[in-house]
């Protein structure tokens, strides 16, 4: 049977049929889709244009079943199907978009190569968008989304990012797909806190799936502090970030860290190993070096959420602060006063000069 004489059946039994006696107004619409996207197969140049322009009005109920054929049609066909799904990336919802992009994703991994090509491209093209959105869903579901670095660039103008999920987390794994539609080479580093929803092994699978991306676990409690070179004894602190645990506790950048909880500190991964035994509210021992003499301090711990809460409420006040200064700011060269006494006028041809 010829692609025409299908066309013929199915427009035949919808006129037998009426349309609303097959259900509600989704099994009309779906039979259209599909009458449509039968259409993008025909002979006609015509119809193939008809078909094409009613299905990108259609949006999000031909996702699914323009992707699906997309897998099986004819190269021809798979290009129209294509093109008909990268239209939807304009004017379209947030919902719509995400279900779009997680098809196309799908069509990239799993269909032939001429679809899975045309698919790659279309998530090329959109790129920034995907990634401003993806940030944005991604803070949704409680991801602390962040610039590397003690003060990297902003997240905002697109600098590079590390990304922490917790116990707040509220995709599980599904939504870690969110992670792969930020633009490539963005993403630097994925830290799943311990009690995560999101198990490890899913998180570890992004790792495979981003390139020159990282994935590493912490505990629940942290010390806010950025190591620095490795000594005889422990290991130096490039970085005591003053909303920290350390610094509330007086402990300072190029001190040595040298001994936790009683436990004698090797190296920062050690380190870290320790931490993951306590629980946020901890107080602990730290011990440290410092110009060569050995001190300890007791260290309340905070929770990751915490201390990145702190970091940024300090940098809002900095940045109101040098917005509205308190005090104006003194010019280098400042006016001379005026005299505000007249000289008086020589009286008699008398000189006013004083011997």
């Amino acid at each position: 049977m010829t692609f025409r004489d299908q066309l013929l059946l199915l427009t035949a039994f919808i006129l037998l049929f009426p349309l609303p006696l097959l259900g509600d107004d989704s099994a009309q619409q779906s039979a259209m889709i599909q009458q449509d996207i039968a259409a993008l197969s025909s002979d006609n140049f015509a119809e193939r244009e008809a078909a094409t322009k009613r299905l990108k009005t259609l949006g999000r109920p031909a996702i699914a079943p323009l992707a699906k054929a997309a897998s099986n049609a004819e190269l021809e066909t798979t290009n129209r199907v294509l093109l008909v799904l990268a239209s939807f990336y304009d004017n379209n919802d947030d919902a719509t978009l995400d279900e779009l992009d997680a098809a196309l994703e799908e069509l990239v991994e799993s269909a032939a190569p001429s679809a899975a090509r045309r698919a790659a491209a279309a998530i090329a093209v959109h790129a920034d968008d995907r990634d401003r959105r993806a940030i944005k869903k991604l803070k949704e579901l409680k991801a602390m989304v962040l610039p590397v670095g003690i003060s990297g660039p902003s997240v905002d103008i697109g600098g590079p990012l590390q990304i922490w999920i917790d116990d707040q987390w509220q995709g599980g794994d599904k939504e870690l797909r969110q992670f792969r539609r930020l633009r490539p080479g963005r993403l630097q580093a994925v830290y799943r806190v311990q009690d995560c929803p999101a198990s490890l092994d899913a998180v570890r699978k992004l790792e495979q799936q981003i390139p020159n991306s990282s994935v590493q676990e912490r505990g629940v409690a942290c010390l806010g502090l950025q190591a620095g070179l490795p000594k005889a004894r422990g290991f130096e602190i490039q970085k005591a970030t003053p909303e920290g645990s350390i610094a509330a506790a007086g402990i300072r950048d190029r001190d040595v860290i040298v001994e936790y909880a009683g436990q004698v500190v090797d190296n920062f991964e050690q380190l870290v190993e320790m931490i993951k035994k306590n629980k946020v509210g901890d107080t602990v021992k730290v011990g440290f070096l410092r110009n060569g003499k050995e001190i300890s301090v007791d260290v309340r711990l905070k929770s990751w959420r915490e201390f990145f809460h702190d970091k940024e409420h300090n940098k809002r006040k900095k940045a109101e602060a040098a917005n509205n200064p308190s005090k104006p700011i003194p010019t280098p060269f400042p006016t001379p006063k005026a005299n505000s006494k007249p000289k008086p006028s020589p009286k008699n041809g008398e000189s006013l000069d004083k011997k």
